[in-house]
């Protein structure tokens, strides 16, 4: 059986939990398939096979990662200051998908597109916007020194979704006008 699910949650116990699921058994029942004294399997007239007694044995669930993550940063990211003084911008998606390997804007896997499409209408969430082509004809190197190999790994993005920007009071006695995050 395959019981479809999500997670959501602080990372760390995320992993306290895959780790605890990856370590479940569970009985397994199943019956050998009889063979006649040629080697052959003995099939009936039903179309089926004969079949020795219910056997138990132990199998350890397996835990196969389908998961969908919300990666909180800024909405732009700081490269530099101008001689103004004031900062120079870029939006941090750009870096995101720098990060993941998804900046070339190549499509998504065909079993994904249809998936991520739903998902996106059903949180409402905006398109990951095309990147500019000076952006996407370069290496992830190029835009960023934040990246990890993606070798059997993926992560396919699906959307986004701007922060409010508001004043903000602290329980501290502080304010400040900034992004939710």
């Amino acid at each position: 059986m395959h019981t479809i699910i999500m997670t959501r949650g602080i990372k760390q116990q995320r992993d306290l939990w895959v780790k605890f699921m990856e370590t479940q058994m569970f009985w397994w029942k199943r019956q050998q398939v009889l063979k006649d004294k040629d080697g052959k399997f003995i099939k009936k007239e039903d179309g089926t096979y004969e079949r020795g007694p219910e056997e138990l044995s132990q199998v350890q669930g397996s835990l196969r990662p389908l998961e969908l993550w919300s990666y909180v940063t800024p909405e732009n990211e700081i490269i530099g200051k101008k001689p103004d003084g004031s900062f120079l911008e870029r939006p941090m998606i750009q870096t995101l998908l720098a990060m993941w390997n998804m900046h070339k804007n190549d499509k998504i896997r065909p079993e994904i597109t249809n998936f991520s499409w739903i998902l996106r209408k059903m949180m409402r969430l905006k398109p990951i916007p095309r990147m500019p082509d000076d952006i996407a004809n370069k290496e992830r190197c190029q835009i960023t020194d934040k990246y990890t190999p993606m070798e059997a790994f993926c992560v396919y993005p699906i959307g986004i979704k701007s922060d409010y920007t508001k004043d903000m009071m602290f329980p501290n006695g502080e304010g400040w006008y900034q992004e939710g995050l």
